[in-house]
Formats: structure tokens, C-alpha cells, sequence
């Protein structure tokens, strides 16, 4: 009844929160053929969507991460490359792919901190290091290997995200098959290790595919997207959307939704899976039931826990952004997800509310026509952009701007300052009125060194080399003098 509950309340909130409008793609001369003109997508209206990169080196990006200098680096699974897409001369349109690694076999994920790029193939994560701060991570450390690839149905790829507060590292190892009873510990699991690749252990179980991972800033809580089971409906079972807790079973094979056993004679896969035993029993009645469900084989892939930087006159709730890859049509007969989908959760209840904040890739759900897959979602560093990778029909990146992220007159006068992202890692943007000066304290009054640029909505705070931890940021704007709290992880 509880899901029930939450099902309803998402269904008769969705689009209650947000103005959906029509936005041509517009092909910009550099990438002239490269995408076929005419294409329109939906998105929220406080946003402008656009083709940020489509062509050269781009063959199938998937995720996507924030480097130094707020450059954006992609993870091409099919190039085999981790590509670096700057847009230097700042016209909103990447410059072109630069090789920002060594090359990299089959690789879904990475993950950048500080000097350190962490990159996930299907059997290891490398660790490549940044040795002269130009972007380029050329210098690589050994690292984690030994991770099981093979089956079946083999899951082989691997999102890596790194806890820079806990200091550990997660890695999702999905399934070997579709539905089974796995002979490797490691499959179908969230495992974590230390910052230096060891400790490694099982962190939760019965995740089919883990595509995406994120951290809750706010509890320092690990989520993760969850790819569920075929074979048993069209409609069943519910993809997932969950926070993950240490030594948490999630389901599967044995069970989904709000505690619902499998139909174990829909297919001789679950047929094997059988007799059920009492520790199965046991597993499935200590079973973690997700927050969020999303439609049958719909596949969430990208997820963020999106802050929204204009927070001089808007105070927004705990939100996240999910790009679902959609469905295939082996899986439902009608497609479905294709899209960007929005939750938001009330302060009060905790309850998700959900609408759409981007679709329109697929243009016929029966014949599963479709000019684009949502993969990889990252927001940047100044909160200003959201990036959206597109690895299927036009491999592409679009960018999401906020229309209003420099509308003067919405700010009030003499505003006190802000710091985004808070968390932060290589650097942060500290909106001010006005000119201010500015320093960063440890919590014991040493001064740090950092670098300070002038930007349009402020000052951008770069602090690579500044250790993780809490630290005060003094602000001296309008004869007024303001220490905020800021935490580098």
C-alpha cells in the first residue's frame, strides 16, 4: 500500500511543477550533416536545450564527468577513449575530441578528482594521473583489477564513483545473466574499496544492473539506477531508483517491487532458479524497497542530485535528474523512456514527486523510431549547464542552460553570497552583487591558497591542491563582511 501510496502521488504530480516547451535543434554550421535537421525536443521552460557536440572521435559516449577548467570529459565505450570536449572560445559548442587518456577498452564510466581520472572497463578500474595540470591524464598507476566479466547475459559494464567524504569507491558489477543464481560474489552487487583500489568487498546485493551512481551532498547517501529483469511482463517488474545502504539486498532474482516474489515458473531461466531455501526467505523479508519506481524495462541509466545555483530568490527542494535510456522492443511492445525525467521530494512527507524535463528522442513508440538515447547526464561546475549524452541514433552531447542563469534583474540588490556547488571539488562559483574580495581559511584561521577569477555571476574559486575538508570562506562585498562554509571533498 505504501508504494501503492507513492505510485498515485508521482502520477497525479507529474508536470504539476514545471512548463514543458517545444525547442527546434538547431545544426550550427561546424556541425553542418552531422545530424539530420528538423528535430525538436520537449524540455522544462526555464531551460534552452542545444547540440553542443555531434561528429569527429564521438562513436558512443555514455558517461560523462567535470574535469579542470570545467571541461567536460566523455567516455566513448565504442572508440575505446576518454575524450575531452572543451569549448575554449565559450560560443556553447564543444571545440572538437581530444584524447584526454590513454586508450581504454570498452570503458561506460569515469570519474574525475583533482589530478585523478578513474576509468571503468569491464574487468578493472585504471587510475590515470594529470601530472602537469593541462587536462591531459597520461600517467597511469596500477589499480583495481580482477573484476568477474562473463555470462550468458553478461552486464559488462562497470559506472565507478568515487565518495571523496567517506573516502571510498563504489563500483556496480551487474548480472552475468537475466535471471540466475550467480556463482561469482561479485555479480549483480554495488562492490566498494578504498581510495587505493584495496579492501574490496561485497557493499550491497540483488541489483540486476546498477548503470547509475550518485551521493546525496546532503547525507553523503550512495544511489544508484537499477535496470531490472525480462521474461516475467511487460509491465513488471519496476525499474528501480534507490539510495543504497551497506549490506542492503534489493531483490533481485528472487523478488521486486514492495517485497513481490517472482512468478518462478515464467521461464525455464527462472525455473533453474529454484527450490527457493530459507535463506532465500530470509534475504527477500530483509529486502530494501526503493523510493522510486519507474516503468517496466525502461532502463535509468545517468543520475544527479541536481542544486540549482540561482538561489539568491528560489530555495529549490532535494532534487534529481534520471536519463532513461528507454526500452527495447524485444522487451515491451509499446517504447517507452527515450527522456530526462525530474523527481523532487517534499520536505515535509519525503515523498518523490515526478515530471519530465526532457523528451522527445522518440518519435514513434510503436515502430521504436528514435533519433537519440539518453545515456550520460552531468551538471557542471557553475550549475549554469547540464550536459546530456546521446550514445544511439546520432551520437551526440546536448546542453541544457538555465534562460535566466544571468538575468541581473531577478537578483535582489546588495544579495549575500552564495557558494555552488557545496560540496565542491576542483572549484567552486561564488555569486556576488558586486566586486568583492575574497579568501579561504582553514577551521584553523590558516589562509589557503587558491586562484581567483572574475566571472559574469561572480568569481570562480579554483582550489586543485587545497586538501578535502571543511573550510570558511570570508567575503568582504558592500562595506559587509560574510564567512560561509564550504566543503571540498
Amino acid at each position: 500500500m505504501r508504494h501503492l501510496f507513492l505510485i498515485l502521488t508521482t502520477l497525479l504530480c507529474s508536470g504539476a511543477y514545471a512548463q514543458i516547451e517545444t525547442q527546434q535543434i538547431v545544426i550550427p554550421d561546424k556541425f553542418a550533416g552531422r545530424l539530420e535537421p528538423g528535430h525538436e525536443l520537449r524540455v522544462n521552460s526555464q531551460y534552452e536545450v542545444k547540440l553542443f557536440y555531434v561528429g569527429s572521435g564521438l562513436q558512443k559516449p555514455r558517461f560523462m564527468a567535470i574535469g579542470p577548467n570545467n571541461v567536460l570529459y566523455v567516455a566513448d565505450i565504442k572508440a575505446n577513449q576518454i575524450f575531452a570536449i572543451p569549448d575554449f572560445d565559450g560560443d556553447g559548442l564543444g571545440d572538437s575530441t581530444f584524447v584526454a587518456a590513454p586508450s581504454v577498452d570498452s570503458a561506460h564510466s569515469l570519474f574525475i578528482w583533482r589530478d585523478t581520472m578513474y576509468v571503468a572497463e569491464p574487468d578493472r578500474v585504471r587510475k590515470f594521473i594529470d601530472m602537469n595540470q593541462d587536462g591531459t591524464f597520461e600517467s597511469e598507476q596500477p589499480f583495481i583489477t580482477g573484476i568477474h566479466s562473463s555470462g550468458p547475459y553478461n552486464h559488462y559494464t562497470r559506472t565507478v564513483f568515487v565518495d571523496t567524504v567517506g573516502r571510498n569507491i563504489y563500483l556496480s558489477v551487474g548480472a552475468s545473466c537475466n535471471a540466475c543464481r550467480e556463482e561469482n560474489p561479485q555479480r549483480g552487487t554495488i562492490m566498494q574499496f578504498n581510495l587505493s583500489g584495496s579492501a574490496s568487498r561485497v557493499y550491497a546485493t540483488g541489483l540486476r544492473n546498477a548503470i547509475g551512481l550518485s551521493i546525496d551532498p546532503e547525507l553523503n547517501q550512495l544511489w544508484a539506477t537499477n535496470a531490472d529483469r525480462d521474461g516475467i511482463g511487460d509491465d513488471i517488474p519496476p525499474e528501480i531508483v534507490s539510495p543504497i545502504v551497506d549490506n542492503g539486498f534489493y531483490g533481485w532474482p528472487f523478488a521486486h517491487s514492495d517485497i513481490v516474489w517472482v512468478d518462478f515458473t515464467a521461464t525455464p531461466e527462472y525455473q533453474a532458479i529454484l527450490p527457493i531455501t530459507a535463506a532465500d526467505s530470509a534475504k527477500v523479508a530483509s529486502m530494501q524497497v526503493a523510493p522510486i519506481e519507474l516503468e517496466a524495462h525502461s532502463t535509468p541509466m545517468g543520475i544527479i542530485f541536481y542544486t540549482d545555483p540561482r538561489i539568491y530568490f528560489q530555495a529549490p527542494p532535494k532534487t534529481l535528474l534520471i536519463a532513461r535510456h528507454g526500452s527495447s522492443k524485444g522487451g515491451r511492445p509499446i517504447g517507452l523512456g527515450y527522456d530526462v525525467l525530474r523527481f523532487q521530494q517534499d520536505k515535509d512527507s519525503k515523498l518523490w514527486t515526478r515530471d519530465t524535463f526532457l523528451a522527445g528522442f522518440l518519435t514513434d513508440s510503436i515502430e521504436y523510431s528514435y533519433w537519440g538515447r539518453p545515456c550520460g547526464i552531468v551538471q557542471d561546475s557553475t550549475g549554469e549547464h547540464i550536459y546530456l549524452s546521446s550514445d544511439a541514433g546520432t551520437a551526440a552531447i546536448y546542453r541544457m542552460t538555465l534562460k535566466d542563469f544571468n538575468d541581473v534583474d531577478e537578483r535582489p540588490d546588495n544579495a549575500a553570497p552564495t557558494i555552488h556547488p557545496n560540496p565542491a571539488r576542483n572549484n567552486f562559483t561564488l555569486r556576488t552583487s558586486s566586486d568583492a574580495r575574497i579568501k579561504l581559511h582553514s577551521v584553523l584561521g590558516n589562509e589557503m591558497p587558491v586562484t581567483i577569477e572574475r566571472i559574469a555571476q561572480g568569481y570562480s574559486v579554483s582550489v586543485r591542491g587545497v586538501s578535502n575538508g571543511l573550510y570558511m570562506c570570508t567575503i568582504e562585498q558592500d562595506a559587509r563582511r560574510y564567512t560561509l562554509p564550504v566543503i571540498l571533498w
